[in-house]
């Protein structure tokens, strides 16, 4: 059976999201800096940023690249306790999944610190 043709219409949208996303990123990169320096994230690495998923219901996701890492951030935009963030790093000419993943539970609790979780197995490139 020959391949068939698709067409569709793509369009530049508004990221909305950055701006949340960075301050996301930064409540990571402190705790990041001082319990896993061996990473060489710190508070002057540069990032840029693009949106993943621009229509999002319950997760949103944002992808942050350095010259040395991928930094995925998702965040739960539900009300708490249910307000959580997350990020994974994957090291982006090295590996073909992310080797580390980690979570603030509540993004409202001014006491949580982000600690380890598993990395998401879905990510793979």
């Amino acid at each position: 059976m020959a391949p068939s043709a698709a067409s569709f219409e793509v369009w530049n949208g508004e990221d909305t999201v950055a701006e949340e996303a960075a301050t996301l990123r930064h409540g990571f990169v402190p705790w990041l800096e001082g319990n896993h320096p061996e990473l060489g994230i710190t508070s002057n690495t540069t990032w840029t940023g693009i949106v993943v998923r621009p229509i999002w219901l319950v997760v949103a996701h944002y992808l942050f690249f350095s010259d040395e890492w991928e930094m995925g951030v998702s965040w739960h935009i539900m009300i708490p306790p249910d307000d959580w963030a997350r990020i994974y790093l994957h090291r982006r000419f090295d590996e073909s999944k992310p080797s580390y993943a980690f979570e603030i539970s509540s993004r409202s609790d001014e006491a949580a610190v982000p600690h380890p979780i598993d990395p998401p197995p879905e990510v793979a490139r």
